[in-house]
């Protein structure tokens, strides 16, 4: 007796699942080599590339960005910011929080979209380092690599 249309179709339809799946990982596991064998030549030859997160680190902080925006604006305040980062150690205070904000701040609105956010939690070199705690942002980004 030859199988039933329904059989069929499921078979497919979860075949097909199955593909998705594994093009997803594939495509996960060829960015990480990607970023593993950039880091690598570049130590191997004393170069310095600017820092930047992985795709998991992102994605972690991309979560935490989200459950800070209170109001789901889709950008965080000074209000939305001052315990998060007092907390972790990087601002002291509401006027450090306020002045780390000013220096990613692109579109002046006073508040922090995404991408600016990954700017703040950007060690800092210069002036800037003086207002902030470097080792608290490694710290940070230790715990969201992990």
């Amino acid at each position: 007796m030859p199988p039933s249309r329904d059989n069929v179709s499921s078979a497919k339809s979860d075949e097909m699942k199955q593909r998705k799946l594994r093009k997803e990982a594939a495509k996960k596991f060829i960015e990480a080599h990607r970023e593993e064998v950039e880091r690598t030549w570049m130590e191997t030859r004393n170069k310095v590339r600017g820092f930047h997160y992985t795709v998991q680190e992102k994605k972690a902080l991309k979560k935490w960005f989200e459950t800070m925006d209170a109001d789901g604006s889709g950008e965080i305040s000074v209000e939305e910011l001052e315990d998060p980062l007092i907390s972790t150690g990087i601002a002291q205070n509401r006027e450090d929080v306020r002045y780390i904000i000013s220096t990613v701040d692109d579109d002046g609105s006073g508040e922090v979209g995404f991408e600016e956010f990954l700017k703040m939690l950007t060690p800092k070199t210069g002036e800037d380092a003086e207002y902030v705690d470097n080792d608290a942002i490694l710290k940070l980004q230790s715990m969201v690599g992990s």
